[in-house]
């Protein structure tokens, strides 16, 4: 796989996972959010997969889009 092939999945990856993560909490107020932990749990997690995917993000790429 080529590098930049990898970027973009990568890319691709981190989107997704951004969407998921405000299908999660769409609707909720702060005070909601706050009251449920699963949905916590389960927003942190997608951050954690977004941060993962970002860490595989070339150098080349991160420079090119700050």
């Amino acid at each position: 796989m080529l590098p930049e092939d990898r970027d973009v999945g990568c890319l691709v990856d981190m989107l997704e996972n951004a969407r998921i993560a405000l299908g999660y909490v769409a609707g909720l107020t702060t005070g909601q959010f706050a009251a449920q932990q699963m949905v916590q749990d389960a927003v942190v997690r997608r951050i954690a997969i977004i941060g993962e995917a970002a860490r595989l993000v070339s150098d080349a790429r991160r420079a090119a889009l700050p």
